[in-house]
């Protein structure tokens, strides 16, 4: 790999690799601390014993990815774990991993006791009826957002009990993706092919984009609230402008086949060239787009299966990781 992208160059294949047990489904830096020393991605694996899937969630130094033992969270779950995110508290922040049986859990991450969750019985019954798909926390307000295959979206507040306040109703299939756009709108994508947007106020949703294929991820960026990006199961990525969303302001075959992440690159990388966002696929690999209308490939990088994950730190400039279900995690730096 001697890709070049927006001023940056990649150091080479010599990244490094954490080595799991089973797949890797999600990958997130905490991005919480301006001491790279001490900067921490959550990870999440699956495997299966017997019929049925065991998950596995770790948090680990970033500068050491491929030291899983030195974790400070590793907790085992008997279901599958399709994501994480990073929620924060005035005691540090914890880790909330979706399931794959409809519920969630909130984990502290020095220690990794169970601080809370949302579990299916007949105590608590705001749970989902299907798999959360996707998970997207605003952290100034640390609420929580869940996606599921039971089409629904839900609205979780306040932390403490992380009770489920809001039910966002009005796709057709399983919401594959969320992501907030403001304190008061987020975006949803689904099998339905839509790409919709979020009133949480009024309760009320557009479809905002109608596709001839399925939707696959969606992403907000961080920098500018106007902008979402969309990957697709054609392998396409599309950035859209939520003022006007009729057509997309740049478009790509990004992959071979099934787009399954997407995210714009952190403007704390100090990028250059108009719009850039990275993507992983089915294609196994990660790969960085930028320039005029996303024309140009600027780093590919290859596992051995399914990209499922990958995650920017806004703390160290040009580093991101990437979690395939090859087993592995790998750490990525592109230097100026």
């Amino acid at each position: 790999i001697n890709a070049e992208y927006m001023g940056f160059r990649s150091r080479g294949p010599t990244q490094q690799k954490m080595q799991c047990g089973g797949r890797v489904d999600a990958v997130r830096f905490e991005n919480a601390s301006a001491d790279s020393s001490v900067e921490r991605v959550a990870v999440s694996t699956s495997c299966t014993t017997g019929d049925t899937w065991d998950g596995t969630i770790r948090v680990v130094l970033a500068r050491d990815v491929s030291a899983p033992n030195n974790s400070t969270l590793s907790q085992t779950v008997a279901c599958g774990v399709p994501d994480l995110a990073w929620i924060p508290t005035a005691e540090g922040n914890r880790v909330v991993s979706a399931h794959d049986d409809g519920t969630w859990a909130v984990w502290t991450a020095t220690s990794g006791v169970l601080h809370n969750q949302c579990e299916d019985d007949s105590a608590r019954t705001d749970c989902h009826d299907d798999a959360v798909l996707a998970l997207a926390v605003h952290a100034p307000s640390a609420r929580l957002l869940t996606a599921s295959s039971d089409r629904a979206i839900k609205l979780w507040t306040p932390l403490e009990s992380l009770t489920s306040v809001q039910t966002l109703v009005g796709h057709t299939g399983p919401v594959t993706d969320v992501a907030w756009s403001s304190p008061t709108s987020c975006v949803s994508v689904s099998q339905d092919r839509s790409l919709r947007v979020w009133d949480l106020a009024a309760n009320t949703a557009t479809s905002a984009f109608s596709s001839d294929v399925r939707l696959t991820a969606v992403d907000s960026c961080a920098h500018d609230p106007t902008l979402v990006v969309v990957g697709t199961e054609d392998g396409h990525v599309h950035v859209f402008d939520l003022r006007n969303t009729r057509q997309p302001l740049a478009s790509r075959a990004a992959h071979a086949v099934h787009v399954t992440s997407v995210g714009f690159v952190p403007a704390a990388w100090g990028t250059t060239g108009g719009i850039a966002v990275i993507s992983g696929s089915d294609d196994c690999t990660v790969a960085v787009h930028g320039g005029d209308g996303l024309a140009l490939q600027r780093f590919r990088y290859k596992h051995e299966a399914t990209v499922a994950s990958f995650s920017c730190s806004t703390v160290q400039k040009g580093v991101f990781v990437s979690g395939s279900w090859d087993g592995t995690v790998a750490h990525h730096t592109l230097d100026s």
